[in-house]
């Protein structure tokens, strides 16, 4: 390993300090993220309360981020009751301000120095800069690590258990399985993806076992199976209980929701108990005796989503269960040029470590070998889901992405330490150039390859682009038109009057009223129609030139215009109603 000194140290703190200073620049210019509203509200009612909001569990969400960053951040203001989830508050700016902070200092800034340290101990000073440089730049991970959601949060503890996975099977022993299992533990209640990671472990136990075994085919698998299955159990077992714990130990209501005389027919207890006296007794025990842990509450939250899917949009097109194409796109769209250069280059470090690598070291192969599990399980995964929300999902993929290139890069090129510093000058030179174009509207980046950020809407929706942050470009857009009467369709949870945007909600108006208004401002999310698949209210708006853009989310609509008025007025006609009294009581604007 090379020495580690002052200069290294050095390095490490300049990137982390410039990291800070772009996620610190977001923070400020950016309203409440849509899920942000949801965190801070469960949070805030779980310090009132004194202990974990069930809510949290019961919407399939790991409350290990919440518990990091946002309920120490509601720790620091008086109690407050929020029984409306989704709802925004005027004093959320400030709490919300303190949890960001929390999360790119706790969670952002620990990945970078976990690839930079560890690129530094099997390649030196330059490939760690380069490694943490390409993290500290990256447009996706600062947009990510400035906002305290549990994406960044699912990043790290993946990265601290592939590394356990990574002790561990360099040097087996029941100290390190058990930290292996109590990270995987702590990664699954970051984000429930994390179960990705047993299959990745069951995948490394194989490999290490099966040269171990002796005698007919069935009889080493029968021996390796074993084997592995009792690891797996107690592996389980571990994460499992650290998962709960995480939890606080805590229940979600009864076992059974409902008494054996409301459940219908259909339900899954009747078909796998059957409809008899003693299935009746069970059903009724469930439901007055026994309690329902809440990380089983939160599997099924989670299993039910994928099962029903979720709007997506892609390319114009939308789908309520995704495509199998939607995350490697969604790659293609949100890479930066350095990036797609890492891409192109890890899939000849994968056939050169497959059929070419004859490393002495073995630790170092096993190391990128579990990298390579990683990723590939990852990407298997995202292919397969039904929920297609973001990029987002892809953040695991990335520092693993920069690991294996670089790795891969580095082992090629040690005769060859000026193609290596000429190489890690296009990266670093490349992603410090995307990122300063972008600044401050990391969140809505996309390559130039399909136009950029203004092109974005296209391609993209949701949290790619659009994810409720503009309002403060929004309000210094209004400032600048002195517009009076604001009529605004807002895809987010953050109340627009805690950043001064006085307006008036669509779905608050009546046909009538229209007209009395100044300018119209939409949310790309509700432009595009992606929640309002059947309907599309606002497709007419798609053909009309906005007067302007707030960020790259929010466009603004002059309605002096005769065509934007009669825009307006056949989306107000189009407008489901369900859906309207249903914005109406999220946002408490009664009826």
């Amino acid at each position: 390993m090379p020495k580690i000194t002052l200069s290294s140290f050095s390095i490490a703190g300049f990137l982390v300090l410039v990291f800070l200073c772009q996620t610190n620049i977001a923070q400020k210019s950016w309203s409440l993220t849509f899920d942000e509203t949801f965190y801070l509200n469960c949070a805030l009612q779980t310090v009132h309360d004194g202990r974990l909001d069930p809510r949290i569990s019961e919407s399939g969400v790991g409350s290990l981020p919440i518990q990091l960053t946002t309920i120490p951040a509601a720790m620091m203001v008086p109690r407050q009751e929020r029984p409306q989830v989704w709802k925004g508050q005027l004093s959320d700016p400030g709490i919300n301000l303190v949890a960001r902070r929390l999360n790119s200092i706790l969670i952002g800034v620990p990945v970078i120095l976990i690839v930079y340290f560890w690129l530094f101990k099997r390649h030196g000073l330059l490939a760690a800069s380069t490694g943490a440089a390409m993290m500290a730049f990256s447009p996706a991970w600062i947009a990510y690590s400035a906002i305290s959601t549990t994406d960044t949060c699912f990043v790290l503890f993946s990265m601290i258990s592939l590394s356990a996975i990574s002790w561990w099977i360099a040097q087996p022993s029941i100290l390190r399985f058990v930290f292996v299992a109590i990270s995987i533990g702590l990664a699954i209640s970051s984000k429930y993806s994390g179960i990705y990671l047993f299959p990745v472990v069951l995948t490394l136990m194989l490999f290490q076992k099966w040269p171990t075994t002796t005698g007919t085919r069935i009889h080493r698998l029968w021996n390796v199976s074993w084997r592995c299955g009792v690891q797996m159990s107690l592996l389980l077992f571990i994460s499992l209980t650290t998962l709960w714990s995480t939890d606080w130990f805590s229940f979600s209501g009864p076992l059974k929701n409902v008494s054996v005389a409301e459940t219908p027919d259909d339900s899954p207890w009747i078909k796998i108990f059957d409809n008899g006296p003693n299935a009746h007794k069970l059903m009724e025990k469930a439901h007055t005796d026994l309690k329902r842990p809440t990380l089983f509450s939160a599997v099924v939250a989670r299993w039910l989503h994928n099962k029903t899917g979720h709007p997506a949009y892609l390319i114009g097109h939308k789908s309520q269960y995704g495509w199998p194409w939607y995350f490697p796109l969604a790659w293609f769209f949100k890479s930066t040029p350095a990036e797609y250069l890492l891409t192109l280059t890890l899939f000849g470090v994968f056939y050169w470590h497959i059929r070419k690598d004859e490393t002495k070291n073995t630790t170092s192969r096993q190391t990128r070998t579990i990298w390579m599990i990683a990723w590939t399980v990852l990407w298997l995964l995202f292919c397969l889901a039904k929920v297609n929300i973001g990029y987002r999902y892809l953040l695991p993929v990335l520092p693993l992405t920069i690991l294996i290139s670089l790795d891969g890069i580095w082992q090629w090129g040690k005769t060859r330490p000026r193609v290596l510093a000429g190489l890690s000058i296009i990266l670093i030179s490349g992603q410090i150039i995307t990122s300063a174009t972008i600044q401050p509207h990391y969140l809505s980046y996309f390559t130039p390859a399909i136009g950029g950020a203004e092109e974005g809407h296209l391609y993209l929706s949701d949290s790619n682009i659009d994810w409720g942050q503009d309002l403060p470009a929004l309000k210094e857009r209004l400032d600048q038109g002195d517009y009076q009467n604001v009529l605004l369709e807002y895809f987010g949870t953050a109340e627009p009057i805690a950043y001064g945007i006085e307006a008036t909600h669509f779905v608050a108006t009546e046909r009538q009223e229209l007209e009395s208004f100044d300018v119209f401002a939409i949310s790309t999310t509700r432009l595009q129609g992606t929640y309002h698949r059947d309907s599309d209210p606002f497709r007419d708006f798609r053909n009309i030139e906005p007067i302007a853009k707030a960020g790259h989310s929010i466009w603004l609509y002059d309605l002096s215009q005769p065509d934007v008025l009669d825009a307006l007025r056949v989306a107000w006609d189009r407008f489901p109603p369900e859906i309207r009294t249903m914005q109406r009581e999220e946002k408490g604007l009664g009826h």
